[in-house]
C-alpha cells in the first residue's frame, strides 16, 4: 500500500542502495532513483520512477528531488581515491530549497570524526589504516559533514561499519560516539535507514550502525 511519500535514491544501483530500494518498496514507498539511462535498472514496478540524469549534475538533482519528501544519498564513495561526495550533497542541500524536501539521509562510511567522539582502540585503528589508504575521502566526509551543519534541512549521517554481505547477526547495533562492531550487513543498513525517514530521533546527528 502506498504511504503517501516519495523517496528520492541516490546510488540506487550501489550494493547498499538496491537493498534499501527493497526496503522502501516492502514500507510501501513511491522512489525516484537517478539513472543514467532507464536501462541501467531492470526493475518493472509501478512504485519506481527513473530519472536519467548524474548526480554530480544540479539539474538532475532537480528533477529527481520534485514532488519528493525525503532524500536518500546512497553513492557513498564509489571512488575513493577522488570522491565528491561533498559536492553531490551540496547539490541536494541546494536543490531541496526549492521543494518541500522534509529529510535527508546520508548513508556514509565510520571515517567521518567528530569532536565529541570517543572511540575505541579498535576504531581508532581501523580509521588510521582507511585514512592512510584514502586521504582523500577522509578529508571529502569532514567537508560534507561541515555543509550539513550549516544547513537547517532535517538531516541524518549514517556512519556504517565495514560493509559485509556475509551472514551477520540480525541485531543492529548503534551508538553515537563509537562503531559498535566491526561489519554491517546491507540490509542492516537499509532497515535503519528506512527507519529514519519519520523517526526524528537521530536528526542533526551522526551515529554509528554495525551488526
Amino acid at each position: 500500500m502506498y504511504s503517501g511519500n516519495t523517496i528520492a535514491v541516490l546510488g540506487g544501483t550501489s550494493i547498499i542502495g538496491t537493498y534499501i530500494i527493497k526496503q522502501l518498496l516492502i514500507s510501501g514507498y513511491k522512489i525516484k532513483i537517478l539513472e543514467t539511462t532507464k536501462s541501467e535498472l531492470a526493475i518493472n514496478n509501478d512504485q519506481i520512477s527513473v530519472v536519467e540524469g548524474r548526480a554530480d549534475d544540479y539539474l538532475s538533482i532537480l528533477k529527481l528531488l520534485e514532488d519528493s519528501t525525503t532524500v536518500i544519498n546512497a553513492v557513498t564513495a564509489e571512488d575513493r581515491f577522488n570522491p565528491n561526495n561533498s559536492f553531490i550533497t551540496s547539490l541536494v542541500l541546494k536543490a531541496a530549497k526549492n521543494f518541500d524536501i522534509k529529510r535527508y539521509i546520508n548513508v556514509s562510511d565510520f571515517l567521518l570524526e567528530l569532536p565529541e567522539d570517543r572511540r575505541s582502540l579498535r576504531t581508532r585503528v581501523f580509521s588510521h589504516f582507511k585514512k592512510l589508504a584514502y586521504p582523500r575521502l577522509a578529508d571529502d566526509l569532514q567537508k560534507e559533514y561541515k555543509l550539513l551543519l550549516q544547513d537547517n534541512l532535517n538531516w541524518t549521517f549514517v556512519r556504517c561499519a565495514a560493509i559485509s554481505e556475509k551472514p551477520e547477526s540480525n541485531k543492529i547495533k548503534t551508538c553515537s560516539d563509537d562503531c559498535p562492531g566491526k561489519f554491517i550487513h546491507p540490509d542492516s543498513i537499509a532497515s535503519f535507514v528506512v527507519s529514519l525517514i519519520n523517526d526524528n530521533t537521530y536528526v542533526h546527528k551522526a551515529p554509528f550502525v554495525s551488526n
